[in-house]
């Protein structure tokens, strides 16, 4: 194998051999350098690759001009998300989240899916048409509110159970920690 002629020099530096370097050396002791200017093509060849590309061209159909009512030119910026004909006005869908979800079947406002009906019942389907009853959630939270009133431990009745329990030996408990 054959080694570099300035192997020497780079070996003393502590990157060692440059590839590059070495590659350099090689390619100059078997062919053409790398630094070689290109040959340029005739100019021949390169007028008659011109030519038969401007024959290609005008053999070409020119692309029909699309019509008229097609476009309009404030209808560019919007065509991307615009959903049907660019020459109707848009129409506003007066739905929201929870009244698609918790209203009733007409709440004033039409819903989504009398525009997005597409003949089968499916959207409708996944949408409840009334909200459920709240009787046991009424009863439930009466019930909370007398076990929280009862219960000393609760957040809302133990700040005033601890007033009062602790309204004498208060003193004594700021006394013996330091710093409150």
């Amino acid at each position: 194998m054959e080694r570099s002629g300035r192997s020497n020099d780079y070996l003393r530096q502590p990157g060692g051999v440059l590839v590059a370097n070495w590659f350099e050396e090689r390619c100059a002791a078997s062919g053409p350098a790398l630094d070689a200017p290109l040959a340029l093509q005739p100019a021949a060849w390169l007028t008659s690759t011109q030519e038969q590309q401007r024959a290609a061209a005008a053999m070409r159909p020119t692309p029909a001009e699309p019509p008229a009512s097609r476009f309009t030119p404030g209808a560019l910026k919007t065509s991307l998300t615009a959903h049907g004909d660019p020459g109707e006005a848009p129409v506003s869908y007066w739905a929201t989240l929870n009244s698609l979800a918790y209203g009733d079947k007409f709440v004033g406002m039409p819903r989504v899916q009398a525009f997005l009906f597409t003949g089968k019942n499916l959207a409708d389907a996944k949408v409840p048409v009334s909200t459920t009853s709240l009787v046991a959630t009424s009863t439930m939270r009466a019930a909370w509110m007398r076990d929280a009133a009862a219960d000393p431990w609760t957040t809302t009745s133990a700040s005033a159970a601890q007033a009062a329990a602790l309204a004498a030996p208060a003193g004594r408990l700021q006394a013996a920690r330091p710093g409150y």
